[in-house]
């Protein structure tokens, strides 16, 4: 269990490969940035209602969490099967990428996967993502090495730089494949429609906004 103080700077823990299991006391109100990346051993982190802010990459590249746990009387962060979310529902923060589920489907309540959410999850070869969801943040699916396939449903609008890269992605589905643009630059319908195509677009890293 951490204990003392209010805050977890940044980076202070990134790379302890012995740590498995964190507790943290109810005082603690932030995560710093990378607080706890590539804690490669790290199975299990249960965070107190104390929590108001949580850092980017805090938990990334901890390639053996599968349990992310809040208490459920945290009013900005909470727990959904494992998975970190903010307190409404709408924003996927972090999949816990040591699960061994090669298929996750988002909960309708997404609207937006931030940025590296699933970077690192190696098992899943597919993700369902929900019609409604409208932003796909940077980096969001970076290094899911044996993701194959993905749809993107009308309801998107943005999908931001290096969001796939380093994926097996083969087939990308757009729904709606008018009216996309790439780097300020209109982008082919017929190149969406080609799930291929479209596929080697999103791997290159780039970035694509629906007008």
């Amino acid at each position: 269990e951490i204990t003392g103080g209010t805050v977890i700077n940044n980076n202070v823990f990134s790379g302890c490969e012995n740590l498995t299991t964190i507790t943290l006391h109810n005082t603690i109100t932030t995560i710093g940035d990378w607080a706890f990346s590539a804690c490669s051993s790290l199975r299990e982190i249960i965070l107190p209602n104390s929590i108001k802010n949580i850092g980017e990459g805090a938990f990334y590249n901890c390639s053996s969490l599968t349990n992310i746990t809040i208490d459920e009387d945290n009013t900005d962060y909470k727990s959904i099967d494992g998975n970190l979310y903010n307190i409404k529902g709408t924003n996927l923060i972090r999949y816990a990428i040591g699960k061994k589920d090669t298929s996750f489907t988002i909960p309708d309540t997404v609207v937006c996967i931030h940025n590296g959410a699933f970077s690192g999850a190696n098992n899943l070869t597919e993700v369902t993502i929900p019609n409604g969801l409208t932003e796909i943040r940077n980096d969001a699916f970076m290094n899911c090495r044996n993701l194959t396939t993905i749809t993107i449903p009308n309801s998107v609008k943005n999908i931001s730089k290096y969001a796939f890269v380093n994926t097996k992605l083969k087939t990308a589905v757009f729904e709606n494949a008018e009216g996309w643009i790439s780097n300020a630059k209109a982008v082919s319908s017929a190149q969406l429609k080609n799930p291929s195509l479209a596929a080697k677009l999103l791997k290159d890293g780039n970035s694509l906004t629906k007008e």
